[in-house]
């Protein structure tokens, strides 16, 4: 690549990424002679791949948020290269054709269905990232009925030892302006699935995840480090440590990689049922998922 074919380049990603906005061309522009050439030609190796190249076609952002925080706090641009690099190094290697069609071109994937009666069913989709929450992670795991009753968001990891795992970088509920009926679909939710919160279920999905793919750990960003810490409103580290997490260092949290289940024997009479209502339910979950991951 010559000289004159980069800086070309580099104003086509610009004008793809900022069509209305000058300042931010030049902004991304300077941005690039700061940082070099070699960052932007990382990202393009990334996705030089006949089954990613419609992803960064579809979403040239890949090539400006390296220059933004992303996923937690106070990972460089080269370490932000990297774990963009790692996620989709795994897509390539474990997901089918039609998982990653689903997921990056028909823009989700559904992994399960929950029915509690003939008029309330709620989806447990997979999909990737919207502009909104992009710098936040790759992908999104979210539960929805007729709206997003909660989600996170993660990416596939690779460690310095070779070990793949998960981190989640972030929680979102729904607006309550635009959805107050939230509050009493995540307490009907809660009831009929044997007493387990919205929240709890998506990291046990996660868990399956983890199980299906053989990861090795499953990390989650601690409130303070989060990109958007002052301006998100769920205390992240209370969600972890609630789910079975304990602090790993300054930036996460890990948490459990299996789902523990309390034996019925050391539970009380007066709750059983509710909690083999529960696992059964988890269960049809679980097969639920590893048929939407393998399924070819």
């Amino acid at each position: 690549m010559t000289a004159d074919q980069y800086i070309m380049n580099v104003f086509e990603i610009a004008a793809l990424n900022y069509p209305g906005s000058i300042r931010k061309r030049i902004k991304f522009f300077f941005r690039v002679m700061l940082y070099g050439q070699q960052c932007v030609t990382k990202i393009s190796g990334i996705f030089n791949d006949p089954r990613l190249k419609q992803i960064i076609l579809k979403n040239p952002s890949h090539y400006t948020k390296i220059f933004r925080p992303y996923l937690h706090k106070g990972l460089r641009i080269n370490d932000r290269v990297l774990s963009i690099n790692n996620h989709y190094e795994f897509v390539k290697k474990y997901w089918n054709a039609k998982l990653m069609h689903a997921v990056y071109h028909e823009k989700w994937m559904r992994l399960a269905d929950i029915s509690f009666d003939k008029e309330s069913q709620f989806h447990i989709v997979m999909q990737q990232s919207s502009k909104q929450y992009e710098n936040e992670g790759e992908l999104i795991i979210g539960i929805f009925n007729h709206h997003k009753i909660i989600s996170v968001c993660f990416n596939f990891t690779k460690n310095k030892n070779g070990d793949r795992g998960i981190y989640i970088s972030s929680a979102q509920g729904s607006s309550k302006k635009d959805f107050p009926e939230t509050k009493d679909t995540i307490k009907y939710f809660t009831k009929n699935m044997g007493g387990m919160r919205p929240q709890a279920l998506l990291i046990f999905v996660l868990t399956v995840i983890a199980s299906t793919y053989r990861l090795k750990n499953i990390l989650a960003v601690k409130t303070a480090s989060h990109i958007k810490c002052k301006r998100i409103k769920t205390n992240l580290d209370v969600l972890w440590a609630d789910m079975g997490g304990t602090p790993l260092d300054k930036i996460s949290y890990s948490l459990p990689i299996h789902y523990q289940r309390k034996s019925i024997d050391n539970i009380k009479t007066n709750k059983r049922a509710m909690y083999k209502r529960r696992y059964a339910m988890l269960d049809q979950v679980e097969n639920q998922i590893r048929c939407s991951l393998t399924q070819r």
